[in-house]
């Protein structure tokens, strides 16, 4: 009986850091994208200039992040 609990606890121990893996993998590309996003509404405002309308979709971007028992939201992609 304690080999079979053994056996089930590494199974599961492996399958918990597999998946933290992940999830902090796909949490940097998501970064990664508003990150762009951002970049990339710079690059047009800075050419266009203040003509250039606002994405409203964007400028509302609000997404609570759970981290340690503490929310982040994450960064609104035109502040004015």
């Amino acid at each position: 009986m304690a080999e079979s609990y053994l056996a089930l606890r590494r199974s599961f121990e492996a399958e918990k850091l597999a998946t933290k893996r992940a999830w902090a993998k796909r949490e940097k590309e998501l970064d990664g994208f508003v990150t762009g996003v951002m970049y990339l509404l710079g690059d047009l405002e800075g050419i266009v200039g203040k003509s250039m309308p606002e994405v409203e979709a964007l400028k509302t971007l609000e997404v609570e992040v759970e981290a340690n028992g503490d929310s982040r939201p994450l960064p609104v992609l035109n502040p004015e």
